[in-house]
């Protein structure tokens, strides 16, 4: 822990943190002053980024997503299963996981196959025919099914994105090698169907798909659960062919270590993948390519290694968004008419979007407890801070560069509040808790998900004041409990 000071300082009519900001410049504004924040350099967890647990066991490291499988009888036994029955799945297996700061990825299956394709596990509800993926009583089911799907998860917090499943072995849209003479791809009316149905059942959490060369006329994202793969690099071209659509879709997935080439790339193993530089630098190609925002499976990284942990920082940079406070301004001291103006720019270091539109929220902490007593939104749409595109290799950097997003904030603070100085912090929340959330990478942090960025005074001279900075990824404290 570091402590610094915030202090108003006369001879530059600023509001500095003098530590952190690299300048201070007067604004045309009248009574605003402007900074540069230091970025954070290192590695740090993020809501719905990053390292992906496959299993409920894996939650250490960065991981703040559990993709975990959900066995279709499980959440409905039969026809007269209902919505309430999926709900109490989910209370029962993930009700703690807002205190944990976890967020779900469901996929829900059918079939998890023996080595002979022949003796498999098998979740069928008790009155459907086994096997059947393709007659109008299993397309009616599988309508109905993800229609209850989406009343008990479009709205539920927990639930950070939807992988499609139900079809094929694993739920990934395959039947490749089964005996039972079925297709093995995914027949076109069968996509109809679940494009349908998720498209209709699903309209605020992003659902994802198993093959980018099916369900053409969807809206979805990719599941490549053999993300850069040695012998399935033809699913990334797929990936880049359906154009800008990681704008709005997620990409993810996980990598594999049990079939083909797999030691050519990724590696061994999830240690070898993250700790050599040949592994990683090109699973951090795909990742930067392909706009990816999170994978499983090489997250089972050994904790214990040095050389696996530093690797797996550079990645954990790598995935999903990364934002970085550019310049921020706000007024210097708030007079008697109690008006309040802020404004931040912010750019996206990382490879995709955040792809929901949470708050971006200004507060004025109390300089004591350092808890808000003010807060106030911008006006703003953080899913469309896009990162760079083309990445390049050589370069190591992204040949259209991210563009900077500038927000602005005017506001009427309480009158009850005149009279003391305030801290200035910017944070992003959760909505569904109105707690903040996100952090941004920025070495002006404390712990709670707040970026202190400046002193004000409420008709009064901003006074000096400590503050002791936190470092963000030693916060364990962020949480989504109501």
């Amino acid at each position: 822990m570091k402590k610094y000071f915030l202090k108003f300082s006369t001879l530059i009519t600023s509001a500095v943190m003098v530590f952190s900001f690299s300048a201070c410049k007067n604004s045309d504004s009248a009574n605003m002053v402007f900074t540069e924040p230091k970025e954070y350099d290192g590695a740090f967890s993020n809501p719905m980024c990053g390292f992906r647990s496959g299993w409920l066991t894996e939650t250490d490291g960065y991981i703040t997503t559990v993709r975990d499988y959900v066995p279709w009888n499980a959440i409905e036994k039969n026809a007269d299963s209902t919505v309430q029955d999926i709900i109490d799945y989910t209370d029962e297996k993930y009700g703690d996981f807002p205190a944990r700061n976890l967020r779900l990825v469901p996929r829900v299956y059918l079939v998890w196959p023996g080595s002979d394709r022949i003796n498999n596990d098998e979740y069928w509800p008790e009155d459907m025919t086994k096997y059947d993926f393709s007659s109008q009583e299993f397309l009616d089911r599988v309508t109905n099914l993800v229609k209850k799907m989406g009343q008990a998860w479009d709205n539920d917090p927990r639930i950070a994105y939807i992988e499609m499943g139900i079809y094929g072995f694993w739920g990934e849209h395959h039947l490749y090698g089964n005996k039972h003479n079925l297709p093995e791809e995914m027949p076109e009316n069968v996509q109809k169907v679940l494009g349908d149905a998720f498209t209709e059942s699903f309209k605020n959490k992003k659902v994802q798909i198993r093959y980018p060369s099916q369900f053409k006329d969807y809206d979805f994202g990719v599941y490549w659960d053999s993300f850069g793969h040695y012998d399935e690099i033809h699913h990334a071209e797929n990936i880049l062919a359906r154009g800008d659509f990681w704008k709005s879709n997620v990409i993810g997935g996980e990598t594999a270590y049990d079939w083909g080439n797999y030691k050519i790339n990724p590696g061994d193993n999830p240690t070898d993948t993250v700790s050599d530089k040949i592994h990683r630098d090109s699973l951090i190609y795909w990742i930067r390519k392909l706009h990816a925002t999170g994978l499983g499976w090489v997250c089972q990284y050994d904790k214990t290694d040095e050389n696996a942990l530093a690797g797996a920082a550079e990645i954990q940079k790598a995935f999903g968004y990364r934002f970085i406070i550019e310049k921020f301004g706000h007024t210097e001291k708030i007079g008697s008419d109690n008006n309040f103006n802020a404004e931040i720019v912010i750019k996206n270091d990382g490879s995709a979007p955040f792809y929901y539109d949470w708050d971006l929220t200004l507060s004025l902490l109390d300089t004591e407890t350092l808890k808000p007593v003010y807060s106030a939104r911008f006006d703003a749409e953080i899913s469309k801070i896009y990162p760079g595109d083309d990445y390049n290799a050589a370069k190591e950097e992204y040949s259209i560069p991210a563009e900077s997003h500038t927000f602005k904030l005017s506001a009427t603070v309480p009158e009850n509040l005149s009279g003391k100085s305030y801290i200035v912090a910017v944070s992003i929340n959760d909505p569904s808790c109105d707690k903040p959330s996100i952090r941004l990478a920025c070495e002006n942090y404390i712990n709670g998900g707040y970026h202190p960025l400046g002193v004000v005074g409420h008709n009064v001279k901003p006074q000096k004041m400590d503050i002791e900075f936190n470092d963000i990824e030693e916060d364990k404290t962020i949480n989504y409990s109501k």
